[in-house]
């Protein structure tokens, strides 16, 4: 009987879509089963992580999993959506669910595939919006504005739009913070000098917003990034 590292199901009424990742990350099988032929499939695995969205049904299944000795690990709908490739069918549902449900093995490696995926399943970035502010304006990264007595201040952001994709532009803005110290390239200056001028969140969020319009630019480019420009 082989050991399979991650099993990743789709779960529906009667009809369920299996995938299932072996050690090295590659799909050894994505196929559909039906209710009884998916209790028996799971009855003959070795324990493994058997990861699924979070539904009305998935507790069902994942205290099955238990008594079959397995890890069940139940993910927000959400979290899964960016990881979906290609056209919406169940065989592509079943791989994102198993592709999400993978721990980043660091900020360097897995952050910037994270938002990238995230920014393009979102929305149609390049087409539905005219100006990269407008993108960030849309996202939450804007700052509200109270006006009285012809005084301008400035509040908190709006955190309007995709709340997702903005905690992982966040998140990404921490990370490069990080990875910036130290270094002398360009962009690097750039964002020293920005968090030695104001408070830390602060400074993540502004980096976060000058992330988004500078996706925008790029997207509308057609380039990649680079960090010496």
């Amino acid at each position: 009987m082989k050991h399979d590292k991650l099993i990743a199901i789709d779960l529906a009424k009667s009809v369920f879509q299996v995938c299932v990742l072996d050690d090295t990350n590659s799909i050894s099988l994505n196929k559909q089963f039906t209710r009884t032929r998916l209790q028996q499939f799971l009855a003959q695995q070795e324990p493994s992580t058997i990861v699924m969205e979070a539904c009305y049904s998935s507790h069902y299944w994942g205290r099955l999993c238990q008594e079959l000795g397995h890890n069940p690990k139940l993910i927000p709908a959400q979290h899964v959506k960016p990881f979906l490739r290609g056209n919406k069918n169940d065989a592509n549902d079943a791989l994102a669910i198993a592709e999400a449900s993978r721990p980043p093995k660091s900020d360097k490696r897995q952050i910037g595939p994270i938002v990238s995926t995230a920014m393009l399943g979102s929305v149609d970035v390049k087409n539905h919006f005219q100006s990269a502010r407008k993108f960030a304006v849309w996202l939450g990264l804007t700052p509200r504005q109270s006006s009285s007595g012809g005084r301008s201040i400035m509040l908190r952001i709006t955190k309007r739009g995709d709340r997702y994709l903005r905690k992982q532009l966040i998140h990404a803005a921490r990370a490069a913070m990080r990875t910036c110290r130290g270094r002398d390239d360009r962009f690097s200056q750039w964002v020293n000098k920005l968090i030695a001028g104001r408070e830390f969140n602060k400074a993540c969020v502004a980096l976060a917003h000058k992330m988004a319009r500078l996706s925008w630019i790029l997207l509308q480019r057609n380039e990649p990034f680079a960090i010496d420009q």
